[in-house]
């Protein structure tokens, strides 16, 4: 994933993605963004595949990103006493619940989704199915 990827990616998040978060409630500019939700909070964000240094310098020219949406409830209280930030608000990876809808899964058989910097349309499908799909997700979780 080149680096004109990566900008082409972030523009997207913070265009099209934090517009359609921010239609429902959720604060922030991307890949996370949250909303207190009872006693805990709920978060959705945009998780790019890791890429081992390999892999990286294999792909340092690609114009695709592959990346998946987390979206669910992070409860705090949950969290044990011990464990640092217990206060702050949650990050993506740390979701103790997660909506049980499928909506902005990849496609069958897939992993991951593909942004491609070089498709305009990738872009306007993304958008679509962020747009339906978050609505649909949030639903699920009540």
């Amino acid at each position: 994933m080149g680096r004109r990827a990566s900008e082409a990616f972030e523009s997207w998040v913070r265009e099209a993605v934090a517009s359609i978060a921010h239609d429902h409630g959720l604060a922030g500019r991307g890949p996370v963004f949250r909303r207190r939700a009872g006693l805990g909070g709920l978060g959705f964000g945009l998780e790019r595949h890791r890429l081992d240094p390999g892999e990286a310098a294999a792909l340092a020219g690609a114009p695709r990103i592959e990346f998946r949406f987390n979206l669910g409830v992070a409860i705090p209280s949950l969290r044990p006493a011990w464990r640092a930030g217990r206060d702050r608000p949650p990050g993506m990876l740390e979701l103790d619940l997660r909506s049980p809808s499928r909506a902005l899964e990849p496609p069958e058989d897939e992993f991951w989704h593909v942004f491609d910097a070089d498709d305009p349309g990738s872009r306007e499908r993304l958008t679509a199915l962020t747009r339906r799909g978050l609505a649909d997700a949030l639903a699920a979780i009540g």
